[in-house]
């Protein structure tokens, strides 16, 4: 859920306030202003022994809201749980955005529980985008910083220990132009793989690094009736760790081969590679829905999926 303000900045947490992350956004305005982009996702983080990011929706509306807010929200990155169903984690946290003027954070408290099924908390209303703009403050030549700090945490699981890192500090800086973009197509023959396949894609180059498609046509140990689906960054050898890392917007369409207009159709937004990572969906399409016929997804067997890449920005 949201919170009860209805305009205005929100509530200062005051000095003890100490974030576990903090992730300094630059050209917000282009991150506003691009079509399509409904999100921003940092590069993972590490508190208490487990992999976090950070995502700021900053064009949200909640359902019978009057505003669009800038909302940020805390995910847990699904490769440090473990798959079994009771295991979860819940953690109580703060989300803030930096207030530029008097260095102080402001935002509020939340408590989420987050599994392999639900990895990522609700967004928070943080505050009304149109304030935002107008708003020296939390806007500073063009640069708004988010905040989460992370106040602790219960694992049920009797074999993870708590393990407490400092605070982590990205800057994520959105190009104003001159993207570098890239379209590419994968074909399989849907009818023929096995509930269990992992189709990869050929590797192709983009930004000078090395991508694939991975895709799970039956889903993967995450979903149960959908087809999963993920972008993967290639780690390149002698990769130097602090150099500045890819921000990637990705669109994932599979193609109505039939009518050519209705595309079954998936942005995650801008998210940000730190390495050798993926972003995706691991309940990307219903299979119900990708095996009705007169939609076109699959016209003899064969299944084609598009990818639109971006490359918008750059993060360290």
């Amino acid at each position: 859920m949201g919170n009860s303000w209805a305009s205005g900045s929100p509530p200062l947490l005051g000095e003890t306030h100490d974030p576990t992350f903090v992730w300094k956004i630059h050209n917000f305005k282009d991150l506003v202003s691009r079509r399509g982009v409904m999100t921003a996702v940092s590069a993972p983080f590490y508190r208490y022994g487990f992999k976090w990011f950070l995502a700021v929706a900053p064009r949200h509306r909640e359902a019978g809201s009057l505003y669009t807010y800038v909302s940020p929200c805390l995910g847990m990155v699904r490769d440090t749980m473990q798959s079994e169903p009771e295991y979860y984690v819940v953690a109580v946290f703060e989300l803030s955005i930096y207030n530029h003027s008097n260095g102080m954070y402001y935002g509020y408290r939340a408590r989420s529980s987050f599994s392999v099924k639900h990895p990522i908390s609700e967004y928070k209303c943080l505050i009304p985008l149109s304030e935002l703009l107008k708003s020296s403050d939390f806007l500073h030549d063009d640069c708004c910083v988010f905040a989460v700090e992370i106040l602790n945490i219960d694992v049920f699981s009797p074999e993870k220990k708590a393990i407490v890192k400092a605070t982590t500090v990205q800057n994520l800086f959105i190009q104003k132009n001159g993207f570098i973009k890239k379209m590419y197509s994968v074909s399989m023959n849907f009818l023929e793989l096995k509930p269990n396949d992992l189709i990869h894609s050929h590797t192709f180059e983009l930004g000078g690094h090395k991508w694939y498609l991975g895709i799970y046509p039956h889903g993967d140990q995450y979903s149960t009736g959908y087809l999963s689906l993920y972008m993967y960054l290639e780690a390149l050898e002698g990769d130097p760790p602090l150099e500045p890392r890819p921000a990637v917007d990705l669109v994932v369409s599979i193609v109505d081969q039939k009518y050519g207009i209705d595309h079954f159709r998936k942005t995650i937004g801008v998210v940000v590679y730190p390495g050798k990572h993926r972003w995706g969906f691991s309940n990307f399409c219903p299979l119900s829905t990708l095996q009705d016929q007169p939609r076109g997804y699959i016209v003899e067997s064969r299944c084609v999926i598009q990818v639109e890449m971006a490359i918008v920005g750059s993060s360290n």
